[in-house]
């Protein structure tokens, strides 16, 4: 059984570097949205609605230089990410249900097993009488090699989740249209 501290600071420190990615990379981004959104309104607005467009897009863009790293955002890449491996779980075991024991469970009831075994002990982890904010003061003071290997460790993570995602649906549509 893992240890509940190394859990605990594992999933804080792919929380942290998700944040912390996030926010270096929020502003080209923004401007690559911004900038798409600005050339498509442009062919397909009037003349009036365009000018207020680019009022509203340069304000926007004056306050992607003010941005501090803010949690909501990294905290939304790390939840979309976490549910990929509750999601693989969940593909995985509706999938057996079907294929050796011919039931097919409502898709709402194997969510909510499936969010509970996975999802809840990782949410525990992080945001439980805000441990989060303990772990984040401590991985600020961290070295430029400490935050190198953790950015790798969550791209890993990432590439893991999105690889476990492709298998899980793989496997349903297999045992489905068999």
């Amino acid at each position: 059984m893992i240890e509940m501290k190394k859990f605990e600071y594992f999933f804080n420190a792919i929380c942290y570097t998700s944040n912390i990615l996030s926010f270096k990379y929020r502003k080209c981004i923004g401007y690559t949205v911004d900038s798409t959104i600005f050339f498509i309104a442009r062919i397909l607005l009037p003349k009036i609605r365009y000018h207020h467009l680019k009022q509203h897009v340069n304000k926007v863009r004056k306050s992607h230089d003010k941005i501090t790293p803010n949690l909501w955002f990294g905290d939304t890449n790390f939840f979309v990410i976490s549910m990929g491996y509750c999601n693989f779980i969940f593909l995985i075991f509706i999938s057996v249900l079907i294929k050796y024991f011919k039931i097919a469970l409502p898709y709402c009831i194997t969510c909510v097993i499936v969010i509970s075994l996975c999802y809840i002990p990782i949410e525990r982890a992080v945001y439980h009488s805000n441990k989060y904010k303990r772990y984040f003061k401590r991985f600020q003071s961290k070295n430029s090699a400490w935050h190198r290997r953790w950015e790798i460790y969550f791209l890993m993570y990432f590439a893991v989740a999105v690889l476990l995602q492709l298998i899980g649906f793989k496997y349903y549509f297999s045992v489905l249209y068999r």
